[in-house]
């Protein structure tokens, strides 16, 4: 765990108060809950996100090699 500060408004702070004692749990319990729906609701796996990001980058990019003819380069013989 990572020790970190955060500045609240104090409507939010108010609002985490309130929640905290009807459902008896502390400021910092619901804070983590909120952190990390937001992270499922906002696609938190972040190397998934930037790889459908990047999909098709390249594909109407005109400057890359024929593969096809740098395989038989590769080929031995």
């Amino acid at each position: 765990m990572v020790r970190t500060q955060i500045d609240l408004t104090r409507e939010e702070r108010d609002g985490l108060n309130a929640v905290g004692r009807a459902t008896d749990r502390t400021q910092s319990t619901i804070i983590h809950e909120a952190g990390d729906r937001y992270l499922e609701l906002t696609g938190g796996d972040r190397r998934a996100t930037v790889l459908d990001r990047a999909a098709g980058t390249w594909k109407n990019w005109r400057g890359l090699p024929d593969l096809g003819v740098l395989r038989c380069s590769w080929d031995r013989g």
